[in-house]
């Protein structure tokens, strides 16, 4: 009795493991195919430059795929601590991509981007940023109706990255639950795994960072990112 009670739960477990895995798969795979749907039929009529962006849209939802894969094989294992590697960042720069490559997979969506000038450096991980900032996006686009506002600024020793939806929101009492792995809120929308916000706030504390979500006045929710600045002199 207790040996099929166990895989049962080893069963579920690993249904949402499998769940998890194509949840967080969708994204860049929807980058990749729909900059490469346009580069192939519109290769001709393209400027040079839209075609460079949209190959670096390909390239880097690359390189989010192998992370991922390396992140769902260190899961799978037993592995909990996701690896970073810490670099003066550009977060400006890495939002921005982020921004393109889901714009890049659903083209209807809205986003707006806002960054201050002159932003220092932050120290971050430039590919585990934009996975961070994509996992917001796709849960500020699929509570906000398809529509999402970004802000990127400074503070005194962090720079913030703001994510922002005018959805219903998330109660207060829940808003430490939604960094739940497999959690999913009461009138959630439907689609996600339970698994990205939760990744993303381990992502966040492994560069050094946090990650934390708030009301938004008038409705919906922030989810605001912060990484610790580059102290001056190492940049």
């Amino acid at each position: 009795m207790h040996r099929r009670a166990r895989d049962r739960a080893g069963g579920a477990g690993d249904r949402e493991l499998v769940a998890s895995a194509a949840h967080e798969l969708k994204a860049p795979i929807a980058a990749v195919r729909g900059a490469a749907t346009v580069l192939r039929r519109d290769w001709e009529r393209l400027p040079p430059e839209t075609r460079d962006r949209l190959l670096g849209v390909v390239a880097s939802a690359g390189e989010q795929l192998a992370r991922l894969a390396d992140d769902l094989l260190a899961a799978a294992g037993g592995s909990a601590a996701p690896a970073v590697e810490l670099a003066a960042c550009d977060v400006a720069g890495c939002v921005r991509l982020a921004v393109e490559e889901a714009l890049a997979a659903s083209p209807e969506t809205q986003i707006a981007l806002a960054a201050a000038p002159h932003l220092p450096a932050a120290l971050a991980d430039p590919g585990r940023l934009r996975q961070v900032v994509a996992n917001l996006l796709q849960n500020a686009l699929r509570h906000g109706g398809g529509a999402a506002e970004v802000s990127v600024s400074a503070a005194e020793r962090t720079v913030r990255v703001e994510v922002a939806d005018r959805g219903p929101g998330i109660a207060p009492a829940d808003l430490e639950r939604a960094f739940e792995p497999f959690r999913r809120l009461p009138g959630a929308a439907p689609g996600g795994s339970g698994l990205g916000l939760h990744l993303s706030r381990e992502l966040a504390e492994a560069m050094g960072g946090s990650l934390r979500a708030s009301p938004r006045t008038g409705g919906g929710t922030v989810f605001t990112l912060e990484l610790p600045r580059v102290p001056k002199g190492e940049r």
